[in-house]
């Protein structure tokens, strides 16, 4: 890399635009110029934040022993920023020089010693796990702490020994001992942990528990169990979740009944937690124990949770339970919130009752439980509800008259589809798809007859979904029944006309296309363009080349690519003469294009582009000569 590149980097590094520093340390990175790094150095404390960010960056990939000896000794300085920063890249480059960090550990001061003991367990060296366990016979307590939980981090079995060792130690360092042998997640130290739980305090007392119920070992139920009788409050929570993640629901359901009564309270408490996991482990326990009574606690939970990942796993517990008659209830509620809990519950549910239940929902005050309960009997395939449905397409809210159109699509019930066809002229979109898939979901005699005269509505919108319809169904008269909507006033019904007819008229209908090729909507020929290059038959061609004159260059280029992906052959001369536009996206769409059919009678108009002043229409041509020749 040159010298003057290096020296103008590391001026611009002084420069006052954060912004011109920041480019300058990213870039100096990026070119590995290692006489940058004690400057880089100086700006992890530039004062502007993204600045700092580049340098560390630069750092990280230059790295080296030099890095790494330089970045050492500021973990002695006050300067908290500069400091941090030295600790950020000594956790990716420390590995460059091991032994000053593995000395420091032992003979730097307190705050170096413990800083030390953060790096170790970030990087992978020889000899961290030793200068580790050394460092659990620390002085200060700190030391200790953040030894236990590099150890941890490095996960190696070599280290539990030595850990469980330090159980005696002061609260603080049995924790961090205690959470590192969770990580390490070696079963052998079951047995230590539980016994040494009667000499802790609560607080370690509950991290045992947690750190025991990670291990998954069946060998913590029965202890777990003896102490389950005097736990209260956050012990009591953390046993429980422990018992579940290790435990099954025969054995939890077998409980006698004042554990299972002590348990049930242990995970009603856990709904109540602020942590997300604690409740999501404790809706499990409930399910392992299809608890009944709890449905009222999880229906709380849902009215109040603002996760969705929690509101999914709670129908699921719900569903597990199976408990109807709370639900039920609830699904009446004067509080839309806990009925539409209560309504989703039963959409999951099989069996008339939660089927009566859903059909009577769908007359409650709130239309979010009106929706939920069309959408629950749609999934059913209970035909009884369609009558029911039928009348909630007039429903003032749009979502209710959505979710009760896709229901009675499900459930093909044939009386709706003269009904649904009301809503193709909806002004909302969705709603007007959905009527319309489901009216194709449902099918029956009449409903070819239903779209025919949609075909004539005095709404354009179910006009254009009429012909959706019928293109969809590829009926073999439709050339017929869709030709006089080619003129349709509205451009929009046009447009879906020309991709109707040639999914249904094919060959047939290309004759009736030319005259679109002059439509005044720039959205109607290129729609018709696309369908053109979607069409197999030969014949699209010639329609296609009449839009090489387009007065849209836009449209041309459409027409351009589309007859290079048809590999139209009676359009490469058109398409050579197209080489010689003063347009650069011209000429480069037409030598693609030409290279894409592969004839040889391109090449020499092709070689006349190799001295374009445009080096993108050089390289098109170029690529395209040698894709004609077989040489790509």
């Amino acid at each position: 890399m040159s010298s003057q590149l290096a020296s103008r980097l590391l001026e611009e590094l002084n420069s006052p635009s954060p912004a011109v520093r920041r480019e300058a340390a990213k870039t100096l990175g990026n070119i590995a110029e290692r006489s940058a790094i004690p400057a880089l150095i100086d700006h992890l404390a530039d004062g502007d934040p993204d600045v700092e960010e580049a340098a560390v960056e630069s750092l990280a990939k230059l790295r080296g022993r030099e890095v790494a000896v330089r970045l050492i000794p500021m973990l002695a300085i006050e300067h908290v920023v500069m400091r941090n920063r030295a600790i950020q890249l000594l956790r990716i480059v420390g590995e460059d020089a091991p032994e000053m960090l593995i000395r420091l550990l032992s003979d730097g001061d307190r705050d170096q010693r413990i800083f030390c003991a953060d790096i170790l367990g970030s990087i992978k060296i020889a000899g961290a796990i030793k200068a580790l366990t050394e460092a659990l016979k620390d002085s200060d307590a700190n030391v200790r702490a953040m030894a236990a939980d590099s150890l941890g981090k490095i996960g190696s079995s070599a280290a539990v020994a030595p850990l469980l060792g330090q159980l005696h130690d002061d609260e603080w360092v049995q924790y961090s001992v205690v959470q590192a042998l969770s990580h390490i997640g070696d079963t052998s130290v079951v047995r230590p942990l539980l016994e040494h739980m009667d000499k802790a305090s609560e607080f370690v007392q509950i991290s045992i528990v947690e750190a025991l119920g990670d291990l998954e070992d069946p060998l913590i139920v029965e202890p777990l169990l003896a102490k389950i009788s005097d736990a209260q409050g956050l012990l009591l929570t953390a046993i429980c979740g422990a018992l579940v993640k290790s435990s099954s629901s025969e054995i939890l359901s077998a409980l006698d009944p004042d554990l299972k009564e002590k348990l049930d309270t242990g995970l009603w408490d856990a709904l109540n937690d602020m942590n997300e996991n604690v409740q999501a482990l404790a809706l499990k326990g409930l399910a392992m124990l299809a608890d009944t009574s709890s449905v009222y606690n999880i229906m709380e939970l849902a009215r109040n949770t603002e996760s969705n990942n929690l509101i999914e796993l709670i129908y699921d517990t719900l569903q597990a339970i199976g408990s109807e008659a709370p639900l039920v209830g609830a699904s009446t509620s004067a509080d839309p919130k806990l009925a539409l809990v209560a309504v989703t519950a039963l959409s999951r549910m099989p069996g008339p009752e939660p089927n009566a239940a859903l059909i009577k929902a769908l007359g409650h005050p709130s239309a979010q439980v009106r929706a939920q309960a069309a959408a629950g009997l749609g999934s059913r395939q209970d035909t009884q509800a369609g009558e029911i449905l039928l009348g909630l397409l007039a429903d003032d809210d749009i979502n209710v008259v959505f979710e009760s159109a896709r229901a009675l699509g499900k459930l093909q019930f044939e009386p709706a589809v003269p009904v649904l066809a009301r809503l193709l002229g909806n002004d909302h979109k969705d709603l007007r798809r959905q009527a319309m898939r489901s009216m194709l979901q449902i099918g029956g005699n009449d409903l070819v007859d239903i779209l025919t005269k949609g075909l004539e509505a005095s709404n354009s919108n179910h006009r254009r979904m009429a012909a959706r319809g019928i293109g969809t169904l590829a009926l073999p008269d439709a050339g017929n029944l869709l030709r006089g909507l080619l003129f349709d006033e509205d451009p929009s019904v046009r447009r879906v006309t020309v991709w109707a007819l040639l999914q249904s008229d094919g060959a047939n209908a290309l004759e009736q296309m030319i005259p679109l090729v002059n439509d005044p909507s720039t959205s109607v020929r290129r729609a018709l363009i696309t369908a053109l290059a979607e069409t197999a038959n030969p014949n699209a061609h010639k329609i296609l080349i009449k839009f090489l004159g387009d007065d849209d260059q836009e449209l041309r280029l459409h027409a351009v690519r589309s007859l290079g992906l048809t590999e139209a052959e009676d359009a490469v001369i058109p398409l050579m003469e197209m080489l010689g536009s003063k347009d650069i996206a011209t000429k480069s769409a037409a030598a693609k294009a030409l290279g894409r059919i592969k004839d040889q009678r391109a090449i020499p108009s092709l070689l006349g582009l190799l001295s374009d002043e445009s080096p993108d229409v050089r390289s098109t041509a170029d690529i395209a000569i040698q894709v004609i020749e077989g040489r790509l």
